[in-house]
């Protein structure tokens, strides 16, 4: 199995932990900006330590680039958890592979164009999504919106990822990392004034959980950066296919949400196709 694949599910599973908090944190009342607040603001001293102080980016139009959209994306991922299970979430989020790949040969070059595998791979999750979000759709509003934002996520996290490929080129992941989660810092805090009265300090058994968001969603940030500087792109997200399985198990087993019969299928189709990318002969997956 190839190495970067195999950062992308190790990724995977740490994102659906910060995910997890997430969810937990909203039942506190908490907005999105407050709690994309503290994902920043408890990452930012680890990078810090572990950067070796050299902050040094050369592509400073790339780097604004990744970090617009990757706000842009953080926000509908955080926001689409008042209305769907981390599976149903992680499952929608795959269409964010389509993307890739569209956008990869566009603004990479024809080396990350797409080969039949990776192309087959691609539709059989394109199915497997479709299936779980047709009984969304004509659900409650909070429901149909979550869905919505969920699929603008994977639109705007495909952006950011493209540009990941691109900046992997010059830049060492430590830096990029850093100064994305102090943009995101920025914006949270700027969005957090802009939408309450006022910021209020939680409570210390809260913390924990909090500063969890930052630990896991940091983890999961350093090796997908690493995985997109060493493989090509479309591989690298489509090995995130393997997601949903893990966000249905801590459905079932933290949240009471016991899977649908569309949400299952839709689930097998879904993590089958990543199976396509992570078990290819490495010389033959393009």
């Amino acid at each position: 199995m190839r190495r970067g694949p195999l950062l992308m599910v190790a990724a995977s599973a740490s994102f659906t932990a910060m995910i997890s908090f997430v969810k937990v944190a909203r039942g506190w009342d908490m907005h999105t900006p407050e709690l994309m607040t503290w994902r920043s603001l408890a990452a930012i001293p680890v990078l810090y330590l572990f950067s070796g102080l050299d902050w040094r980016i050369q592509r400073w139009d790339l780097l604004f680039v990744r970090c617009v959209f990757g706000f842009c994306a953080m926000f509908c991922f955080f926001s689409s958890t008042a209305g769907l299970g981390i599976g149903e979430l992680n499952v929608l989020t795959k269409l964010q592979p389509l993307f890739v790949a569209i956008l990869a040969p566009l603004v990479l070059g024809r080396s990350e164009r797409a080969g039949p595998e990776v192309v087959g791979a691609l539709a059989l999750g394109m199915l497997g999504t479709i299936a779980l979000v047709w009984p969304v759709l004509g659900e409650t509003p909070v429901r149909f919106t979550s869905a919505l934002f969920g699929i603008a996520a994977a639109v705007f996290s495909a952006a950011a990822h493209t540009t990941l490929r691109k900046l992997g080129e010059t830049e060492r992941p430590t830096p990029v990392v850093f100064w994305f989660q102090i943009a995101v810092g920025i914006g949270a805090i700027a969005g957090t004034f802009a939408s309450t009265p006022g910021y209020s300090i939680p409570t210390v058994s809260r913390l924990p959980l909090l500063i969890g968001i930052g630990l896991t969603a940091l983890t999961g940030q350093l090796w997908m950066t690493r995985a997109y500087a060493i493989d090509r792109a479309a591989r690298i997200a489509a090995a995130s296919y393997v997601t949903p399985l893990m966000g249905f198990a801590v459905d079932a087993v933290f949240f009471d949400l016991v899977p649908t019969m569309w949400t299952a299928v839709g689930a097998l189709l879904v993590v089958a196709a990543g199976g396509v990318l992570l078990w290819k002969d490495p010389e033959e997956a393009t």
